[in-house]
C-alpha cells in the first residue's frame, strides 16, 4: 500500500516578477507579459499599485499556461477555450490593454476585484 500525499496547505506561485522603467519605451504602461511566463511591472510602484499590476499580469500567465493566450511581435492569439482554434489580432490595429480586447477583459476583472479588496486605498 502507498502513501498518498496531501497537496501543500500554501500556494506557490513561481511567477517571476522583474522591475523595470517600462515608461521609457511605452508611457502609461504598469506591467508586461512576457511569452516565457514572467512579468515585467513599473519600477517605482508603491505596493499596493505593484501588487494590483502583478494580479492583472498574472492573469495573462495564466492565459498563456492554459493555451488560451500567445502572442509574437505581429500579432496576439486568443481562443477563450483550449479546443477551439486560434483568433488572430493584428497588434498594428489594436490598442495594446484596450479593455475591449478579450483577453484583457478578463484581466481587467481581476483590476476591478482588486479594487473592490483594497477600497481604502482607492478611495484615499
Amino acid at each position: 500500500m502507498g502513501y498518498k500525499m496531501k497537496p501543500p496547505p500554501y500556494s506557490c506561485d513561481s511567477t517571476p516578477v522583474y522591475e523595470r522603467d517600462l515608461q521609457a519605451d511605452e508611457p502609461g504602461v504598469m506591467g508586461k507579459t512576457n511569452m516565457n511566463g514572467s512579468v515585467l511591472v513599473q519600477e517605482g510602484l508603491d505596493p499596493i499599485k505593484q501588487a494590483e499590476v502583478e494580479a492583472h499580469e498574472g492573469q495573462h500567465v495564466e492565459d498563456i499556461k492554459n493555451g488560451l493566450l500567445m502572442y509574437d511581435d505581429e500579432y496576439v492569439y486568443w481562443r477563450d477555450d483550449a479546443e477551439k482554434p486560434w483568433e488572430k489580432w493584428g497588434r498594428a490595429d489594436m490598442v495594446e490593454g484596450a479593455k475591449n480586447l478579450p483577453w484583457e477583459k478578463r484581466a481587467w476583472k481581476i483590476n476591478k476585484l482588486f479594487k473592490k479588496n483594497h477600497k481604502n486605498y482607492y478611495n484615499a
